[in-house]
């Protein structure tokens, strides 16, 4: 039985290269897509290319949606990799209403991660990799010291 990775926010960037590279590595991946559906067909096809399976689960994390992809991890009996990619990029400037977006970067960058991890804790204590499972949360240049103007919301959720 081959390793298992989950990637959230897998079909672009890092998430997109993080699912390549742990498949090159023999795990078999769960990729996470909120609204890029082709993505996740082209991620797929690349995955399945190296020799490896891949399932594509699309997930919001800031929705009840966790609980909704039970049915997608059926018959993963552990999670290996988690890595915590997926973030809410919405432009939010300082001198506009942004109460709303920072509620939705929070939920999608931050809380979500969290219901996440705990919902698949079962998965992740299961695995037999040494030292047990890994779990990478992915952070960003921007919120560590080289902010991009206008997105104040997403900067302090990361």
């Amino acid at each position: 039985m081959r390793p298992c990775a989950l990637v959230t926010g897998a079909t672009r960037r890092v998430g997109r290269a993080s699912a390549l590279e742990l498949a090159r590595a023999g795990h078999d991946i769960v990729a996470t897509w909120h609204t890029d559906a082709s993505g996740a067909e082209s991620l797929g096809a690349d995955v399945r290319a190296v020799g490896v399976q891949c399932r594509a689960l699309q997930l919001e994390l800031g929705a009840d949606a966790v609980d909704a992809a039970a049915h997608v991890l059926a018959g993963i009996h552990a999670i290996d990799a988690l890595v915590l990619n997926a973030a809410s990029w919405r432009a939010s400037p300082w001198d506009a209403p942004m109460a709303q977006a920072a509620i939705e970067a929070f939920r999608v960058t931050a809380l979500g991660p969290v219901r996440l991890v705990q919902a698949l804790t079962p998965l992740l204590r299961a695995s037999t990799a040494a030292g047990g499972a890994s779990v990478v949360a992915v952070g960003d240049a921007h919120a560590q010291g080289t902010p991009v103007r206008g997105y104040g919301a997403y900067m302090m959720s990361k």
